[in-house]
């Protein structure tokens, strides 16, 4: 697909595009808490209305940003020392952008031509902040239902016992997120420790943040761009598509790069695109041998990880943690692209990489360009070949007898998480199938917000959570308060479900153990959990107690239902499930 060039600076027609590589990757500031006698610390991070570039050729965009930064300042601090963060709310409304539903296919268009509008007229400021990935007491987790009003704020504290890794923050409030995190509130989350630091990895200007997130946006009745951002999905469906991929903020932005080992912490933060994303040459071929994963959501992987020929994925609050080695590419000028079709499962579009295609709502490729200085290379730096010490790959055998197990079905339905346990043949009954050729039956005892929580996990505990989708498209699935390990993924034949009824006949099959690839194995609070799989995960629920959520991160579908309760419960309380009772 050939790229059209807007010539003039704030105008273009309808189905148009701006033109590409014009604008400096912007980089977020840092957030670094002051810390006292007692190795505490305070920040006060503010949600505001500004104005920001998203290119040059745009008048300014109106959003909601942390500190009057898009995205968020990166806060920075430190493992095992605490901060306390107020939160202050001072967002006036309404919301900066219109949200839309247009005819099929309009998602690949900027402008609301034929798109029914939605009125957000009335909604008001109200903000939760959640740490995405953080050990946090159940008070200080950004429940969605705690929100606070303009001219007040939330104060929450984090321990930071956790190994170094990126984290993220945003808007939680409940039915509001999508919204919210649209509009501008989200940002990076850095924890340091000593085991990152003895690897001497790139640091300073070599380091850098990558948040990603698709943005479409609205046209005058002349045709011409406003700035202003456009919530356009399409009609019958609720998931946000946008054509144009911001990092950092910016619309295609080029970066420069000495020719050096860098280090790119990559954030997806977009509502609901998945990316699968590819470095190519000047001549438009992959660019192999390059890129290594080195950490996950949860921090350094045991060792690295060649980034697959075919794409790194990431799907919405995934991150990861790159080595890009451009010692040999002094000169060069490389373009990172995505080449995943939309929606949700990241994979490969038909077109070839960098073309787009827009049939699968990936109408422009274009993710970054990476512009790398000519002179010689900077002295050798090796891949570490060692990464965490302390990293070590789970196995069911690791888990303690007494570990707790918890089934959840993802049903395209008004009841699509559906928390299951064991029961009798009878209606409503969903029969499994194991690999063993045993069948056991389950029926759902929670479906939607409203209904009782069901899973009170015992504090310190071990659990199994089985998630299987029967849904027909991938969804992130995210679990508050741990880091968890996949061990494993299974192939289901669902054929004889019935969303309907619940029930299934023939019984849902189990037809492969599928490996957990490589890019997957290290600590994890969101998983990509796909159509006729399911994903197994282990996690230790340690250190705090009280009520969290867990959740489909494709965000239109948490706030249309998609999340439930879970209570962490610390063991011996009378009457409680798990505890004492005479």
């Amino acid at each position: 697909m050939t790229m059209t060039v807007t010539t003039t600076e704030t105008t273009a027609a309808p189905g148009a595009t701006l033109t590409p590589f014009v604008d400096e990757l912007p980089v977020p500031p840092v957030l670094r808490p002051m810390y006292d006698s007692h190795g505490s610390g305070v920040l006060r991070v503010r949600a505001r209305n500004t104005t920001v570039s998203l290119h040059r050729a745009l008048p300014r965009t109106p959003v909601w940003a942390y500190e009057g930064h898009l995205p968020g300042p990166t806060i920075e601090v430190r493992r095992d020392a605490p901060v306390r963060i107020h939160w202050i709310n001072k967002l006036t409304g309404p919301l900066p952008f219109a949200s839309v539903a247009g005819p099929p296919g309009s998602q690949n268009e900027p402008g609301r031509s034929g798109a029914v509008p939605r009125d957000l007229a009335g909604v008001p400021a109200w903000t939760a902040v959640h740490v995405h990935g953080a050990a946090v007491a159940a008070a200080s987790d950004g429940w969605p239902e705690n929100g606070v009003l303009t001219g007040d704020r939330s104060v929450s504290t984090y321990p930071n016992q956790q190994r170094a890794t990126a984290l993220w923050y945003h808007d939680h409030a409940m039915n509001l997120t999508a919204y919210q995190v649209y509009a501008g509130l989200a940002g990076t989350y850095l924890i340091r420790d000593d085991e990152e630091e003895a690897l001497d990895l790139p640091s300073g200007r070599r380091e850098l943040p990558l948040v990603l997130k698709d943005v479409n946006l609205d046209l005058d009745e002349q045709g011409r761009f406003t700035g202003r951002l456009l919530h356009k999905t399409e009609q019958g469906a609720n998931e946000f598509f946008g054509p144009y991929t911001t990092v950092n903020g910016r619309i295609w932005p080029y970066g420069r790069f000495r020719p050096a080992l860098h280090r790119l912490r990559m954030l997806n933060a977009s509502n609901a695109r998945t990316y699968r994303l590819v470095l190519l040459d000047a001549a438009g071929a992959p660019v192999t041998g390059t890129m290594w994963l080195i950490g996950t959501d949860g921090g350094l992987l045991g060792a690295p990880v060649a980034v697959p020929p075919d794409g790194l994925v990431l799907a919405p609050a995934e991150r990861a943690d790159v080595l890009v080695d451009l010692r040999g590419q002094a000169g060069q000028t490389l373009t990172l692209v995505n080449t995943a079709a939309a929606p949700f499962r990241g994979a490969p579009a038909t077109a070839a990489p960098g073309t787009g295609d827009p049939a699968n709502r990936l109408p422009f490729p274009n993710v970054m360009q990476l512009r790398v200085e000519a002179g010689p290379a900077a002295p050798a730096t090796p891949v570490p070949a060692t990464l965490s010490p302390t990293f070590r790959r789970l196995t069911h055998d690791d888990l303690p007898d007494d570990h707790g197990h918890r089934l959840v079905m993802l049903v395209k339905s008004s009841k699509p998480l559906r928390e299951m346990e064991p029961a009798p043949d009878g209606p409503g009954t969903v029969r499994l199938k194991a690999a063993d050729g045993t069948t056991a039956g389950f029926r759902m005892v929670a479906g939607t917000w409203a209904d009782a929580a069901t899973f009170h996990v015992t504090q310190d505990g071990w659990e199994i959570w089985r998630v299987l989708n029967l849904s027909g498209q991938m969804h992130p699935i995210h679990l508050h308060l741990v880091q968890f390990q996949i061990l494993r993924r299974e192939a289901y034949d669902a054929s004889g479900f019935d969303p309907a009824t619940g029930e299934a006949e023939p019984p849902i099959a189990h037809v492969a153990t599928l490996p957990v690839p490589p890019e997957e194995a290290g600590w994890k609070d969101t998983v990509r959990v796909n159509p006729n799989e399911m994903a197994v995960v282990a996690a230790r629920f340690t250190g705090h107690s009280g009520r969290y959520v867990y959740h489909c991160h494709l965000l239109e579908h948490e706030d249309a239902g998609m999340m439930r309760p879970f209570v962490v419960l610390p063991a011996g309380i009378p009457g409680m499930p798990g505890g004492h009772s005479h």
